[in-house]
C-alpha cells in the first residue's frame, strides 16, 4: 500500500529515545529515514547495556538506514549539508547552539533547500535559563510535576516508564507533521521544536486545570480518588483493576456484580461525591471481597456486568490476551545480516485505511550499514568515498 509519507525523506540527528522514536514512527508512515550517526559507536543507546545492536536501541529505530558520518569534520558537515539539501526534513536532538554551532543549523541549511522543515527537540527549549543544562527523561518527568504523582514522598524511589521521553517523542513527530503540512500550504520550509518540559507539562494539562481550579495538589492517589478506580487482588494473589468513572450505571452494576447492595444506602458512600471522599474506606470493602474468589472469576463476573475491567499484566502476559493476539500487535523483525539478533516489535498504533503497514518495514540497522549505499546515491564516487574512510570522516559497517 501507499504510505501516507512515502517520498518523504527525514535526516535524523538524534540519539536515545525522543528523536529516534520519533523518527521511526516518520518511518512506520512510509518516510525514509536517514540516521546520521557518530563514529566510535553510534548513537550511544547501541551500547547502553552491551554491543552496538541492543534490544534498547532497536526499539526505536526500525526501518532506518544508518550512515555514520563525524559531522565535526569539514567534510563530514559537507557531507550532512548534501543530505539535508535533498531532504524534507532535519530531526535532532542536541543541546540548543550545537548544530548551529557546526554550521548544520537552520539558519544556513533553510539557506541550502528553502523546502526544509527543521525540527529541534531539547531538554528545556532554547531559550532561558536552563536552555545549556543537560536533560534526561527523569529530570523532565521531576521538574514538569510528573514524578510527584508516580513517587510516594514517605519512600521516594523512582518507578515507572521513560514517560517523559516517549511523550516528547510523540510531540517531536505531532511537530514534524505540523511543519510538513505548513510547508505544503506555503511551498516554504520552516522551522518547528518542541522540549522535554513543555511537551510533558502539555500532557499534564488536566492535572494543571484540576488544581488552579480546586486548589488540590494532586499526588500519586489522585487520580484513582477522582475517577473511582482500583487495584484489586483476588484469592489467587493475582491483581485486576476496575474503573467506576462518573457514570452512575457503573457503580450500580459492581454493587449488583460484587453482591453488596447495602453500600446503595451506605451513608459513607451513596454519592459520588462521598465515594470520592471515603475512597479509602471504599477500597478496604472491596479488597476484602475480591480477596475471596480468584482473578479470572472476577474477570468474567465483572465483564458480565459491563463494568470496565481487566487484569494487571506483567510484561509476559499481554502476547497471550486474546484481543492483544486478535489484534496481532506482536511481530517480529530479522534482519539479513544472521549475526544480528532477531527483534520483537509492535505494530504501529495508527491505522491507514485499515492497514498498519508493518509488512513493510524492515529491522533496525547495524551501526553504518547504509553509509556508502546512501552517499552513493548523493553522488558520491567510490575513491571519495575510500578517502573519506581512510580519513575516518565516514564508517561503515564492520561486521
Amino acid at each position: 500500500m501507499l504510505q501516507p509519507l512515502s517520498g518523504i525523506t527525514v535526516i535524523e540527528a538524534g540519539a536515545y529515545i525522543t528523536v529516534p522514536y520519533a523518527a521511526m514512527m516518520l518511518a512506520d508512515m512510509g518516510a525514509t529515514v536517514i540516521k546520521v550517526e557518530r563514529p566510535g559507536g553510534g548513537d550511544p543507546f547501541r551500547r547502553f547495556d552491551g554491543d552496538t545492536y541492543r534490544p534498547y536501541f532497536r526499539s526505536a529505530n526500525r526501518s532506518k538506514k544508518s550512515v555514520v558520518v563525524d559531522i565535526t569534520k569539514p567534510e563530514g558537515k559537507d557531507i550532512f549539508r548534501r543530505l539535508a539539501a535533498r531532504a524534507d526534513m532535519v530531526i535532532e536532538n542536541n543541546r540548543p547552539g550545537v548544530m548551529d554551532r557546526l554550521g548544520l543549523g537552520w539558519d544556513k541549511l533553510s539557506k541550502l533547500n528553502e523546502k526544509l522543515v527543521y525540527c529541534s527537540v531539547t531538554g528545556y527549549g532554547t531559550t532561558g535559563p536552563y536552555r545549556n543544562r543537560p536533560a534526561f527523561d527523569t529530570v523532565g518527568q521531576a521538574i514538569s510535576g510528573l514524578l510527584s504523582l508516580y513517587v510516594d514522598p514517605e519512600n521516594p524511589r523512582l518507578t515507572g516508564a521513560a514517560v517523559g521521553d516517549g511523550v516528547t517523542g510523540l510531540y517531536a513527530c505531532y511537530a514534524a507533521l505540523s511543519g510538513l503540512m505548513q510547508r505544503e500550504r506555503t511551498g516554504k520550509g520552516c522551522r518547528v521544536e518542541t522540549s522535554m518540559l513543555t511537551a510533558t507539562m502539555s500532557f499534564l494539562e488536566f492535572w494543571f486545570v484540576d488544581y488552579y481550579a480546586n486548589k488540590v495538589l494532586p499526588d500519586m492517589y489522585r487520580k484513582s480518588q477522582i475517577n473511582l478506580s482500583f487495584a484489586l487482588r483476588g484469592s489467587d494473589n493475582k491483581m485486576l483493576v476496575i474503573h467506576l468513572s462518573s457514570l452512575p450505571k457503573f457503580w450500580e452494576a459492581l454493587l449488583k456484580a460484587i453482591d453488596a447492595p447495602q453500600f446503595a444506602t451506605d451513608p459513607r458512600f451513596d454519592t459520588r461525591p462521598k465515594r470520592i471522599e471515603n475512597y479509602e474506606l471504599m477500597r478496604a470493602e472491596l479488597m476484602a471481597i475480591f480477596s475471596r474468589k480468584p482473578r479470572a472469576w472476577w474477570l468474567e463476573r465483572l465483564t458480565a456486568h459491563d463494568i470496565p475491567n481487566g487484569p494487571i499484566y506483567t510484561f509476559d502476559e499481554p502476547a497471550t490476551d486474546p484481543q492483544v493476539q486478535h489484534l496481532g500487535l506482536f511481530y517480529e523483525l530479522r534482519h539479513k545480516n544472521p549475526k544480528a539478533d532477531p527483534t520483537m516489535m509492535l505494530k504501529r498504533a495508527v491505522l491507514v485505511d485499515g492497514e498498519t503497514g508493518f509488512e513493510e518495514t524492515v529491522a533496525p540497522p547495524l551501526l553504518g550499514e547504509h553509509t556508502l549505499d546512501v552517499l552513493k546515491e548523493h553522488g558520491y564516487d567510490d575513491a571519495t568515498l575510500e578517502r573519506l574512510l581512510a580519513a575516518s570522516v565516514i564508517e561503515r559497517y564492520a561486521g
